[in-house]
């Protein structure tokens, strides 16, 4: 069997602008080598470390690429973000080539998908990213109670991620849970109450949810998305 490339061809490079186009997103030429640059890697490194499924290159960017920058006008845009279980890189890093101005924090604790993402930090010269290989659970002291955002994209339980976040947000930061489907009925954690839900559409693709979650006692209001999203 052939393998199917990940390498991004012009075709690809004019979908992903036209689609980050659709949500409102631009990128300059710079940042479109960079994701080719981003596919390039994964290409070489997936078979080998089994780092996502993905059919072609076109799949590449509409599930993984365009997918990642969707939630890009839902966030802050001041204060470190933290993407937990960043695994293969997303959201983090397609936020973190459309933001070079923010701190973009990948917490992973899987060996070789932290020399993967550090290698694509090299390769990329992505001054704001930083690489944490951790567990989630316990953040280090310089990053307990001071992200603006935290992420997380169909990684862990409504049981786990809750609590799993409240460490590492600050009093008035939020926890963007992209997900396949909404949260069931009027959803609550112990610390955490559900502000909004977003629903949004990669091309033909079903459905997806950003469910955007802050602290019981926060008082500040969210960023207004645009209404693409």
């Amino acid at each position: 069997m052939i393998a199917t490339s990940l390498r991004l061809i012009d075709a690809e490079r004019n979908h992903l602008t036209a689609g980050a186009a659709a949500l409102g997103i631009e990128l300059d030429a710079g940042m479109v080598t960079n994701f080719s640059r981003f596919a390039d890697l994964l290409d070489i490194w997936s078979p080998r470390v089994n780092l996502l499924s993905c059919g072609s290159a076109r799949d590449l960017v509409e599930r993984h690429f365009l997918d990642s920058l969707a939630i890009a006008p839902l966030l802050p845009d001041s204060g470190a973000i933290v993407d937990l279980g960043s695994g293969a890189g997303f959201p983090g890093l397609p936020l973190a080539i459309l933001r070079p101005w923010q701190s973009m924090v990948l917490v992973e604790v899987r060996r070789r998908r932290v020399s993967f993402l550090r290698e694509v930090r090299r390769t990329l010269r992505l001054d704001n990213v930083e690489i944490l290989e951790q567990r989630a659970e316990t953040p280090p002291a310089d990053y307990e109670h001071r992200a603006t955002g935290v992420l997380s994209r169909a990684v862990w339980t409504e049981e786990l991620l809750p609590g799993l976040a409240v460490g590492w947000l600050g009093p008035q930061g939020r926890l963007f849970w992209m997900r396949s489907e909404p949260l069931a009925g009027r959803w609550v954690s112990d610390a955490l109450v559900r502000e909004r839900t977003v629903r949004y559409r990669i091309g033909n693709d079903r459905l997806r949810t950003v469910e955007i979650l802050r602290f019981q006692s926060a008082r500040s209001e969210p960023p207004v998305p645009r209404e693409t999203v």
